[in-house]
């Protein structure tokens, strides 16, 4: 019975990633609402947080209806957070991703946080989220492709210059030009 759960919310998850390509993204979130409805599925839970509705107010009272049954639910709190800060309710969003950050470590909920502190104005705290989720993706750095060095280019004087400096620079280098004519 768990593997059929776990193959409809997958075909639930395809098909309304299908039906947010197709610019219907309130059918997506219908779709999702009633799957998680029939069977509670994880990935369907991320999916939710991860749809952008027409109607993000209706959609995140939508999530916080789930909170009675599902309370400890680090996704679930991860999605409310994502649907929080969607709607800029900012102490909601920081206290449901902090909750969902007690529960499990991840990164996803790190990023988020990362987000959120770096848009509310707090980059300190925001670059320490982001760091603490590339620490739990060592692998991602270690393979990340080889780049050609970067070279600088040597400084080209006219390229630092303002608008207006470089403008006058060049009625200068007219005038100069003329002159030694």
């Amino acid at each position: 019975d768990s593997s059929l759960r776990l193959v409809g919310s997958e075909m639930c998850i395809r098909d309304s990633a299908r039906i947010i390509a197709d610019d219907d993204p309130d059918l997506a979130v219908a779709i999702v609402a009633d799957a998680l409805h029939d069977a509670w599925a994880a990935p369907l839970v991320v999916r939710y947080g991860l749809i952008r509705g027409t109607r993000p107010t209706s959609q995140l009272a939508t999530a916080e209806g789930w909170l009675g049954k599902h309370d400890n639910d680090p996704d679930l709190l991860l999605t409310l957070g994502r649907l929080s800060r969607l709607n800029e309710a900012w102490d909601k969003a920081r206290e449901y991703l902090e909750t969902s950050l007690r529960l499990r470590r991840g990164v996803p909920v790190y990023a988020e946080l990362g987000h959120l502190l770096t848009s509310l104005g707090d980059e300190q705290r925001g670059a320490e989220y982001f760091r603490q989720a590339m620490e739990l993706t060592p692998d991602a750095l270690l393979d990340a492709p080889e780049m050609p060095p970067v070279t600088a280019a040597p400084a080209d004087d006219h390229a630092m210059q303002s608008p207006e400096s470089s403008s006058e620079s060049s009625t200068e280098s007219s005038t100069e030009s003329r002159q030694a004519s």
